[in-house]
């Protein structure tokens, strides 16, 4: 990895979602609202996988949560998880774009504190449109406002984070890896590895697309 100033440049995509994922988690012990910023879908899901994995790793996440099928798939919550809603609901007052934090699960509910102030118990039965929030694409961010902002960008392939970086209250580093250079964690499904994708052994699927 080289370090200049702000920029961290990794020799794959691997590495650099690792080293991103790592980041938020580390910003999120010292208490900053963090995101990493990225192009797709895709992308955000690795990160999110690697930034779960580094905040279990540091006690901010619960053991053990609820699993629950979402509109993008089977997912697991936990206590301390970060959110995105993605879906706007009036009744419950929330928007597409929210960012929270789960703060308790019972019962098959969530208690998620929104980054934007108030306390909203979820049933994903009823309103299944919920997303890890460490990791978001950058059409999600439209008026959020975080501490710090990672932007992951393949070189040369995504020239969006020069706009981004003027969102982080606090801080805003690209994190770069060599152009095309897309490769997932490496995470199985949630019952076990895929053969031959590099596995690596500290991580547990929680996501089913």
């Amino acid at each position: 990895m080289a370090n200049r100033d702000r920029v961290h440049e990794y020799e794959s995509g691997r590495n650099t979602k690792e080293g991103i994922g790592e980041a938020v988690s580390r910003d999120l012990t010292e208490g900053k609202v963090s995101l990493a910023v990225v192009a797709t879908r895709e992308e955000a899901r690795d990160i999110n996988e690697w930034a779960w994995l580094h905040a279990r790793e540091k006690g901010l996440v619960a053991p053990e949560g609820i699993r629950r099928m979402t509109s993008h798939g089977e997912r697991e919550f936990a206590e301390g998880d970060r959110i995105l809603f993605t879906r706007n609901d009036r009744k419950l007052d929330v928007m597409n774009g929210d960012f929270g934090t789960v703060r308790e699960t019972l019962n098959g509910s969530i208690r998620i504190e929104l980054d934007r102030g108030g306390m909203k118990e979820i049933d994903p039965l009823s309103y299944p449109h919920l997303e890890y929030g460490y990791a978001a694409t950058c059409h999600k961010l439209q008026g959020a406002t975080v501490d710090r902002c990672h932007v992951y960008s393949p070189r040369m392939a995504w020239a969006g984070g020069n706009g981004l970086m003027w969102r982080p209250a606090e801080s805003g580093k690209p994190f770069i890896s060599p152009c095309g250079d897309n490769n997932p964690p490496g995470i199985g499904p949630p019952m076990g590895p895929v053969p031959g994708k590099g596995h690596d052994p500290r991580l547990r699927r929680r996501t089913n697309p």
